[in-house]
């Protein structure tokens, strides 16, 4: 008759025997699963990658802007008693991006004043003006923008210094909306309260 330690040796013999081969098996399984795992993340990945950039690019605005500029205003003429009049017009306007928080707007076009109320008489004046902005973006397609601004003006030279504030929208594909005032000041014109809205294709 056997002893129990021949007896309990032969069992854990016989227990060694029927797990080592179910471990040799379980290995190249784990190694499968870890390297199918790996891959998964990888694919995962890809899309957030892709996302990433294109969000970068849509942030990247269009370094050239043209179109029109609808104004009009109030302005206070100071050798008639600061008396209002009133002021409408349109301009041609470009805007050059220099980074993607500067850029300069040039506007050229026509004016409209009313000094005389009683009489209704329009008065033309054409004018030049250039401003310099820093801007700010909202999400990916908008943005506030300040910065100072000079004019020109004719009949009668006048030169006035003042500010640009506003607020663009890139919509539609490279349509750009924007609204903003330019109030400037001059010796000639006096203080012109200029609201212009514009319409541009980007580019």
């Amino acid at each position: 008759m056997k002893s129990f330690p021949t007896i309990l040796f032969s069992l854990l013999a016989l227990v060694y025997a029927a797990v080592l081969p179910n471990e040799s098996a379980a290995q190249p399984t784990r190694s499968t699963d870890q390297s199918a795992g790996a891959a998964a993340q990888a694919v995962n990945a890809q899309p957030t990658t892709i996302k990433l950039v294109h969000a970068k690019a849509a942030n990247q605005l269009p370094s050239n802007a043209f179109g029109i500029r609808f104004t009009g205003g109030i302005g206070f003429k100071g050798d008639i008693g600061f008396n209002e009049y009133p002021s409408f017009g349109a301009e041609l306007s470009y805007q050059r991006l220099f980074s993607p928080k500067t850029r300069l707007e040039a506007d050229f076009g026509m004016r409209f004043y009313d000094y005389n109320p009683e009489t209704k008489r329009l008065y033309p004046a054409w004018l030049i003006a250039t401003s310099y902005h820093w801007r700010w973006p909202v999400g990916r397609t908008a943005g506030f923008y300040a910065g100072p601004a000079i004019q020109f003006g004719r009949p009668y030279f006048w030169f006035g210094l003042g500010v640009q504030t506003g607020f663009d929208w890139q919509f539609a594909g490279p349509f750009q909306l924007s609204i903003d005032l330019r109030p400037t000041y001059s010796l000639w014109s006096g203080l012109d309260t200029c609201l212009g809205i514009g319409l541009r294709y980007a580019f």
